[in-house]
């Protein structure tokens, strides 16, 4: 049998974001982050192979068979594994009917679909009920608890597994248990894609829903328990890489906005930096543009070259934006009070979405959701926008409107800051900048260990990859 080493890189969790900012320097904020930046975590990839059947010994043609494997409805899978029914292999439990008046302010807790995010148990949002009065299937260690029946399609069939602290909590009537001996395996099995594909095709035409019925016949090829516990030993240890960068994320994000909170308002000066901030309008810092839309029943004034943004652009985009979706032409700018502004001027949104802000890398338009500003030369573009993004609150505060709420020109123009030099301006800024680049680093570097992830659990749970036991 053909067998040959499964080679995969994983990025180092343990980047260096922040590395030019001392993370002592922000009160309250070092303990967390140098907790997390001084883990260290591995992924163990040993006792992983690779194995084709297509290309192993005694393999000629796709009828032929394939050494170490068998053909199965779901396709080739190992010879020590089996297709099985999930009723074969353990029990789905029903959730808990309750109505308004059992709720309590403590009692037994009722996990429901908004207590699973990412695969995990979150308690943002959690209601109880009094024990004593109904009666429900509590929940046992290791349990799997699935989303079943949700207004959001794409939310049916979300799981995570039930920890021992939880033993004896109850779950909502939307949700399902699957209790089985195999549900450390089943629970990576259970955040795939195979297990996604099955839920998606039996989802109710006309109820978002997935019933017990069909549950319990989804098949998937199974191996062995010790092949079982050696595959969920592997992935857990990539779940545990993952939730360490996103608390490494998390610890960062905390730093930073502590960081941009002081370094905005002073309290946190750079060495060599001294003298009174000037408090100034907004006005002062730039040039203001207003935006507007051309008629759209008119079509020459629309798909020309010129660049025009909406509101739920800015929210997407980030710090900097480029592209929008519609374009309008010359005449439809000069037909409307839309104004063409510089690039690197910022756009605010002061409509729906009040105080997403972003800079425009070139020469652009927008809608009459907007009030933009190009920074003058006494200013630094990128401190202003810091400044008007921390500024979210303060647009809220200042908007009105009866039907929906907008910020005025006249309180755009006229909102006060406090400013320092163009010096120290250009010097938050960097700093600023720097921690924005290296949290995109971990965010970028957290997509890359959640896609090897994805990768090999898409070989390891087809029997692709194989493990040593």
């Amino acid at each position: 049998m053909n067998k040959e080493k499964l080679n995969i890189k994983q990025p180092n969790s343990q980047a260096e974001p922040f590395k030019n900012i001392k993370t002592g320097s922000v009160k309250g904020q070092s303990n967390d982050l140098d907790k997390v930046q001084n883990s260290n975590l591995s992924c163990d990839r040993e006792g992983i192979q690779t194995f084709d059947p297509q290309n192993s010994e005694g393999a000629t043609t796709e009828a032929s068979p394939k050494v170490g494997y068998k053909k199965t409805k779901l396709g080739w899978i190992p010879a020590e594994w089996e297709v099985k029914e999930l009723k074969e292999i353990g029990n789905v439990i029903s959730g808990l009917t309750y109505s308004p008046d059992d709720v309590r302010p403590n009692g037994v807790l009722v996990l429901r679909s908004s207590n699973i995010q990412d695969s995990k148990l979150s308690f943002h949002d959690n209601v109880y009920v009094d024990p004593k009065k109904l009666n429900f299937n509590s929940l046992k260690n290791n349990d799997i608890l699935i989303c079943v029946r949700n207004g959001s399609r794409s939310l049916i069939g979300k799981s995570t597994l039930i920890p021992n602290d939880l033993v004896g909590e109850a779950f909502g009537a939307f949700m399902t248990v699957f209790r089985s001996e195999s549900n450390i395996y089943l629970n990576q099995l259970f955040n795939s894609d195979f297990f996604y594909r099955e839920v998606h095709k039996n989802i109710g035409a006309t109820i978002n829903s997935i019933n017990g019925g069909n549950l319990k016949k989804f098949k998937f090829p199974i191996p062995p328990p010790s092949e079982q516990k050696k595959i969920a030993a592997i992935l857990t240890t990539w779940d545990s890489a993952i939730a360490l960068q996103q608390d490494l994320i998390t610890a960062k994000q905390k730093f930073k906005k502590a960081l941009t909170q002081q370094l905005l308002t002073g309290k946190k000066r750079f060495p060599g930096f001294e003298g009174e901030w000037e408090e100034v309008k907004l006005n002062d810092l730039g040039t203001i543009y207003t935006g507007g839309t051309p008629s759209s029943s008119i079509k020459k004034y629309w798909n020309g070259e010129i660049t025009w943004y909406t509101p739920s652009e800015i929210r997407k985009a980030g710090k900097y934006i480029s592209v929008s979706e519609r374009k309008i032409t010359a005449l439809g700018l000069r037909k409307s009070s839309a104004k063409l502004f510089p690039k690197h001027t910022i756009v605010v949104c002061t409509r729906a979405t009040i105080g997403e802000v972003s800079i425009s890398t070139i020469e652009a338009s927008t809608n009459q959701g907007f009030k933009n500003i190009c920074v003058n030369k006494d200013n630094n573009v990128e401190f202003v926008y810091y400044l008007l993004k921390t500024s979210k609150q303060e647009f809220l505060r200042k908007s009105s409107g009866s039907t929906f709420l907008e910020l005025s020109t006249t309180d755009f123009r006229n909102m006060k800051f406090k400013v320092p030099t163009i010096y120290e301006q250009q010097k938050i800024a960097t700093t600023l900048s720097a921690a924005d680049q290296e949290l995109t680093l971990l965010q970028n570097q957290l997509i890359q260990l959640q896609d090897q992830k994805r990768g090999l659990m898409q070989r390891l749970l087809t029997g692709e990859v194989r493990v040593k036991i």
